[in-house]
């Protein structure tokens, strides 16, 4: 399954703006995406992932069983050029 690695980058911008301030407020359980207020509500949201265009982690997750074959063809007509060479 693809990776997003968010939590990573995020983790990294977070960081980046502390050194930044010279401050370290942010305590890692508490990280959230966006909070915002209704009122004296507050809300986090949190999402897990944007897609660049319309399937493109449907197109992501398939990519590994459309390249098998091409590397396959690859392998072997390498392995038979290299069989043809040693011949030689």
């Amino acid at each position: 399954m693809l990776s997003f690695h968010q939590k990573e980058t995020c983790e990294g911008i977070i960081q980046h703006l502390e050194m930044r301030e010279h401050t370290k407020h942010t305590s890692p359980e508490a990280r959230v995406e966006m909070t915002f207020r209704f009122g004296n509500q507050l809300y986090a949201i949190e999402h897990t992932g944007i897609e660049p265009f319309d399937g493109f982690m449907k197109h992501q997750n398939r990519s590994r069983d459309l390249v098998k074959p091409l590397e396959a063809g690859a392998a072997a007509a390498l392995g038979a050029r290299n069989r043809n060479a040693h011949a030689s």
